[in-house]
C-alpha cells in the first residue's frame, strides 16, 4: 500500500515537473521568437571618449531594465563611419550616427558613392548648432558681414570646416572670407587676443569654448535667415533649423535662430519591427530615467525624435503615428 502511494507521490512530481518544463520552454521559446530569434542587441556608439560612448551605454542600460526579452547592450566603436558599416556587415543592430554620415550612407552620395547602406533612422538624439561667436563690439550681426574678416573654420579635413564651407557658399561669401584653420581651443583663445574676428563652433550647446568666451568678454552669436536654413536643407539634405535658447550663455538674452546637424540613432533596415517599436516606446515613456546620466540626453525630444536624415523605420514610424506626431 504505502509502494503505491509512494509511486504515485512520484508520478504527480514527474508530471509537475514535465509541465513546468514544457511551460518554461514554451516561455523562453516565445521570448525568442518576438523579436525573429534575436537575443542580443548591440548599440555601436563611439570612443569611451566621446558623447556618443556614455549615451549609448545609459540607453543600453535603461532598455535593458525595461525590455525583458532581449539583452542590450552599448559596444565602443570609432564613431559614425564605422557603426554605418558595421550596420551593413550585421555587427551592430543600432548605431549613433552624424546626420550627414546617414544621408550620404543611405542615398549612396559623398562618401558612399554608388553604395548605398541598407539602414534606418530610429531617432533623433540631438543637434548640434553652428554658432558663429563674435564679440559684441565687432560690428558684426549676421553673417553676409564676414566679409573681410578672420573667421576661424575648424582644422582642415574636420567636419567643422565642411559644414562652414557649407554654410558660407550658401551665403555667396566663401571667396571672401578670410579662413582661420584653427581647432576649438586655438580659436577660443585667438578671439579673446582680438587676433581673429569669428570663432565657428558646430557644438552641443553650452559649448565650454565658448561659456569661457563669454566669461570675460561680451558676445553675440549670428542668426540664420529661415531662407538660408532652408536652402541648405534642400542642397545637402540633412541640415535642420534649431535654436540656441536665451540664457545658454552669458549676455546671450534672446532665443537665436541657426543651422544645426543632426546626430541619431539608426538601425539595420531589417531589424524586426517589433523590437524597433519597442526600443522607441519604451525609451521615450522612461526618459526621465537617465537624463542626469549625461548632459547630451537632457537635450532628447520626442517632439524632434521622428526628424532624421533618413527614412524611419517602420517600427519607429508606428510609435511616432501613435503619438499623433507624424501622419
Amino acid at each position: 500500500m504505502k509502494m503505491e502511494v509512494s509511486v504515485r507521490k512520484v508520478g504527480l512530481l514527474l508530471v509537475v515537473v514535465f509541465t513546468l518544463m514544457f511551460l518554461l520552454g514554451a516561455t523562453f521559446t516565445q521570448a525568442a521568437e518576438k523579436y525573429g530569434g534575436l537575443k542580443f542587441c548591440k548599440i555601436g556608439t563611439s570612443v569611451p571618449g566621446g558623447t556618443s560612448y556614455p549615451v549609448g551605454a545609459a540607453i543600453g542600460n535603461l532598455l535593458n531594465k525595461h525590455i525583458k526579452d532581449i539583452v542590450i547592450t552599448a559596444e565602443a566603436t570609432s564613431g559614425s563611419k564605422d557603426n554605418v558599416a558595421f550596420l551593413g556587415k550585421k555587427e551592430i543592430d543600432l548605431g549613433i550616427v552624424d546626420s550627414s554620415i546617414s544621408y550620404q550612407a543611405y542615398k549612396g552620395v559623398g562618401l558612399y558613392e554608388g553604395k548605398p547602406k541598407e539602414i534606418r533612422g530610429l531617432f533623433l538624439l540631438y543637434f548640434q548648432p553652428a554658432q558663429f561667436v563674435v564679440l559684441k563690439d565687432s560690428g558684426i550681426y549676421q553673417i553676409e558681414d564676414l566679409v573681410g574678416k578672420k573667421v576661424s573654420v575648424g582644422t582642415p579635413g574636420s567636419g567643422s570646416e565642411d559644414l562652414a564651407h557649407h554654410i558660407l557658399s550658401t551665403y555667396n561669401i566663401e571667396d571672401r572670407v578670410k579662413k582661420q584653420y584653427l581647432g576649438y581651443e586655438e580659436a577660443t583663445m585667438a578671439i579673446k587676443d582680438g587676433i581673429i574676428d569669428v570663432c565657428f563652433n558646430p557644438s552641443m550647446i553650452p559649448v565650454s569654448g565658448i561659456v569661457e568666451i563669454a566669461a570675460t568678454h561680451d558676445i553675440r552669436i549670428l542668426p540664420f535667415e529661415d531662407i538660408m536654413v532652408e536652402k541648405m536643407k534642400e542642397k545637402y539634405g540633412y541640415y535642420m533649423k534649431t535654436t540656441i535658447p536665451a540664457g545658454t550663455y552669458r549676455g546671450i538674452e534672446e532665443d537665436v535662430k541657426v543651422v544645426g546637424v543632426g546626430i541619431e540613432m539608426d538601425v539595420r533596415a531589417d531589424l524586426p519591427e517589433d523590437l524597433a517599436y519597442d526600443i522607441v516606446k519604451n525609451l521615450f515613456e522612461n526618459l526621465e530615467e537617465i537624463k542626469s546620466a549625461h548632459k547630451a540626453i537632457k537635450s532628447i525630444r520626442l517632439e524632434n525624435a521622428f526628424n532624421t536624415a533618413i527614412p524611419l523605420h517602420p517600427g519607429a514610424k508606428k510609435y511616432y503615428k501613435e503619438q499623433g506626431l507624424i501622419d
